[in-house]
């Protein structure tokens, strides 16, 4: 599962990358998506993470950010939020 989690992690750090390579720091930051998946993704890569309850709780975070690019989910979960 540890190795799971890690390639996860690697695949969206990727991701963040690209985008702030394509959209340059200012243009990532603008997008509040943008820094919530750069927060999930950091989280992803602190040692021990997983010994922390709390950090392993934001770590599950990770799955909202599916949500980013599906329109439809993504007003379903803003619904389901507010």
């Amino acid at each position: 599962i540890e190795e799971i989690n890690f390639a996860c992690a690697l695949v969206f750090l990727v991701e963040m990358l690209l985008k702030l390579a394509g959209l340059g720091l200012r243009g990532y930051l603008c997008d509040p998506w943008n820094r919530f998946d750069a927060f999930i993704v950091l989280i992803s890569f602190i040692p021990n993470a997983n010994q922390v309850s709390g950090l392993r709780t934001l770590r599950l975070l990770r799955i909202f950010k599916l949500f980013n690019n599906v329109r439809d989910l993504r007003k379903l979960f803003v619904v389901i939020i507010n």
